[in-house]
C-alpha cells in the first residue's frame, strides 16, 4: 500500500511508521493517537504425510554391472534343457581298420619271446654263480646277460615301438573315415591296453560296433598272462629242487 500520507489513502488501520510492529490508525488525512496490537502469529504445525493408495508401478529390476539382475531382485527364468549333440559317424562307416587288427595281432611277439626263454637255465646259472662264488658282488647279477632275457627284453621294445605307431596310423584312419573324435593314440605311452579299451568305447558310441579288435587283444593277453605265470612257476619249482639238491649235498 503507498504512504497513507498520500491524500488518496483512505481512513483504516495501517502499520505504525515507527516501526514498533503495532497498527495505528489513518483518518485519511493525519495519523491519529490511536493504536492497536500487532495481530498475533498463528505458529505452522506441521502436518503428517498422507498415506499414497495409489496403486504402484513395479519397477524393472536393477542392473548388475555385469548386465544380469541382482540376487533377490527377481527370480531368474528356468532355461529349458538343451541336450549335447551326440556325435555319430556316417552310417557303414568302416571301423575295423588294418591297423588295429594288427595292434591286436602283434602280442603273439611277447608271448612267443616268453615262452621260448629258457627262464629255468637262466635263474639256476645265477644261483650257481653267487653260490659258487659268494666273494663276487656281481655273480648274481650275470643272469642280465643271459641270451634269452635279452632277446625278450629287445622283443617288448619292438612291441611297444610298434603298438605307438600303430595306434597312430588307427587314429589317422578313424579320422579319415569320418569318426569325430576318436579316442587318442597317445594313450599307447601309457599302454597298449589303455588305448585298445578306450577307442573301442568311443568306436561303439560313434558306429555302434566295433569290437571284434578288442576280443583278439583280450583273448591274446589273457594267453600272455597264462604263458608268463606257467614259466615263472615252473623256473621257480626248478629253482627251489636245484637249491635244494645243492644244499643237500654240501651236508
Amino acid at each position: 500500500m503507498s504512504n497513507p500520507s498520500n491524500p488518496v489513502t483512505p481512513a483504516g488501520w495501517y502499520p505504525d511508521p515507527s516501526g514498533d510492529g503495532r497498527s495505528r490508525w489513518w483518518d485519511g488525512t493525519q495519523w491519529t493517537d490511536h493504536y492497536a496490537p500487532a495481530p498475533a502469529t498463528t505458529p505452522q504445525v506441521p502436518q503428517p504425510p498422507q498415506p499414497n493408495f495409489a496403486p504402484q508401478t513395479p519397477q524393472a529390476p536393477q542392473q548388475h554391472q555385469y548386465g544380469k539382475p541382482q540376487y533377490g531382485q527377481q527370480q531368474y527364468a528356468q532355461q529349458p534343457y538343451v541336450a549335447a549333440p551326440v556325435l555319430r559317424a556316417p552310417e557303414g562307416t568302416k571301423t575295423n581298420t588294418p591297423f588295429i587288427w594288427a595292434f591286436g595281432a602283434i602280442l603273439v611277439l611277447p608271448i612267443i619271446a616268453f615262452a621260448l626263454w629258457d627262464l629255468s637255465g637262466m635263474m639256476t646259472s645265477s644261483f650257481s654263480s653267487a653260490f659258487n662264488d659268494p666273494t663276487n658282488p656281481y655273480a648274481a647279477y650275470s643272469a642280465y646277460l643271459n641270451p634269452g632275457y635279452l632277446a625278450v627284453i629287445g622283443v617288448g621294445f619292438v612291441y611297444y615301438a610298434a603298438s605307438v605307431v600303430l595306434a597312430f596310423l588307427d587314429y589317422r584312419a578313424l579320422t579319415a573315415a569320418g569318426v569325430p573324435k576318436p579316442f587318442h593314440w597317445a594313450w599307447t605311452f601309457l599302454s597298449a591296453l589303455v588305448y585298445i579299451i578306450g577307442r573301442t568305447v568311443i568306436v561303439k558310441r560313434r558306429t555302434g560296433a566295433g569290437l571284434g579288435p578288442l576280443w583278439l587283444y583280450l583273448g591274446l593277453y589273457v594267453l600272455y598272462i597264462i604263458v608268463v605265470f606257467a614259466k615263472t612257476f615252473i623256473a621257480t619249482a626248478e629253482l627251489m629242487q636245484y637249491g635244494t639238491t645243492t644244499l643237500g649235498g654240501l651236508t
